[in-house]
């Protein structure tokens, strides 16, 4: 009966009434990382994830007790602290003589568990890009999401210019963090730039790390890592940056599975980068835009494709205000006519930004509703 339990891909296990381990089969100590000698001395609450712990003993509790339990999922933990998702069954074992006892047939789904969450976790940083409301909130979010699926206890994110001249270490959070790191530097020869050189994501150990400073291919700056998942930045053909997890203490802390996953979700992580960074240099233009419309010394205003008055600017306002006793009406209120309905002037104006050519010029512009009719009258370019 051993050996045939042994055989079984799924982890099988003996347990009697006060959960302590009786017999486990090869697969379970394999996937677990557990020897026999370490298991002497533990019971099934020594690795059962402490969140599920007591859900788990809450249902061997009612096995032992008579209820059925059709099925039990849960999570537990290697020989290393790594989580190991499971579900299967669980039932109790009643013989003449003998205190009742409790078998298990647990089969892993942590691959499936993975998948589900880094689906969820790359349509959530798809979101950000709409929902952060600036850069640094974005990084912030991105830490968030990546911690769901990844170890990121020191985790930067570092872009380039298309010219790569500079290295701008845009999110950079470090159990041991360097003086000024978050301050630009010219683009070198340090891991961050070989990644980008490269092109292709990397899982890089310390003993690979002092090979390649050893032969001049990089430079090392600050402390160096047990461990680094590194993967370029791409939005199409063209790199942007770097997306970097590390680990100081651990050389397993990242499996090259891990890799895989990190390279995935930078994919996502690059496109909304850079359509914030779009969105917020488009925020900057307008502003400058605005500025000037509001700065000029012109009257200044807008119409939309139906003659209607969309916007104007300060100088349009006191303009109307000093003319008429009352400020401009709703801009989407006041319908401007098509040009023929106009007086003629010296030059005809633009139909999305007016503003008169030539100071003193007559305008005699008149708007067609009866509020602002007697406020434009005769409006001259100053």
């Amino acid at each position: 009966m051993q050996e045939f339990l042994d055989n079984a891909q799924d982890l099988v296990m003996h347990l009697s009434a006060e959960n302590n381990l009786l017999f486990v089969n090869k697969a379970w100590k394999e996937k677990l990382g557990y020897t026999d000698a370490d298991l002497a001395n533990r019971s099934l609450t020594d690795v059962v994830h402490p969140y599920y712990k007591a859900k788990l003993l809450y249902q061997l509790r009612n096995l032992y007790e008579g209820e059925p339990v059709n099925k039990i999922e849960t999570v537990f933990l290697t020989s290393t602290g790594k989580p190991v998702h499971l579900i299967g069954s669980l039932s109790a074992v009643r013989e003449p003589g003998q205190p009742v006892s409790g078998h298990a047939i647990l089969h892993d789904i942590t691959d499936r568990i993975k998948a589900e969450r880094l689906q969820k976790v790359y349509y959530s940083i798809a979101n950000l890009a709409i929902s952060a409301k600036d850069l640094a909130a974005l990084y912030g979010a991105i830490h968030r999401e990546l911690s769901k699926i990844i170890e990121t206890s020191n985790l930067f994110i570092a872009l380039c210019d298309d010219a790569r001249t500079e290295l701008q270490f845009a999110y950079y959070v470090d159990q041991h963090p360097q003086p000024r790191a978050h301050a630009p530097r010219p683009f070198s020869s340090g891991l961050s730039e070989y990644v980008i050189r490269g092109g292709q994501p990397r899982y890089i150990t310390r003993a690979e790390m002092q090979q390649l400073v050893q032969n001049g291919t990089i430079t090392a700056f600050g402390l160096m890592p047990e461990v680094m998942l590194a993967s370029p930045l791409s939005v199409g053909e063209r790199i942007i940056g770097v997306l970097a997890v590390q680990d100081y203490h651990r050389p397993d802390a990242y499996a090259p599975g891990d890799l895989d996953v990190l390279h995935f979700i930078s994919n996502q992580v690059a496109l909304a980068i850079e359509r914030k960074r779009n969105e917020e240099q488009i925020q900057r233009q307008n502003a400058r835009l605005n500025a000037i419309f509001e700065s000029g010394s012109h009257l200044m205003w807008t119409v939309d494709g139906r003659g209607r008055l969309a916007s104007f600017n300060r100088n349009y306002g006191a303009y109307f205000l000093r003319r008429n006793g009352a400020p401009p009406p709703a801009a989407s209120t006041c319908a401007w006519p098509t040009w023929p309905a106009w007086t003629t002037s010296p030059a005809r104006p633009s139909r999305s930004t007016t503003s008169w050519p030539k100071p003193g010029s007559p305008s005699a512009l008149r708007c067609a509703c009866a509020t602002c009719a007697a406020a434009t009258s005769g409006l001259r370019c100053t």
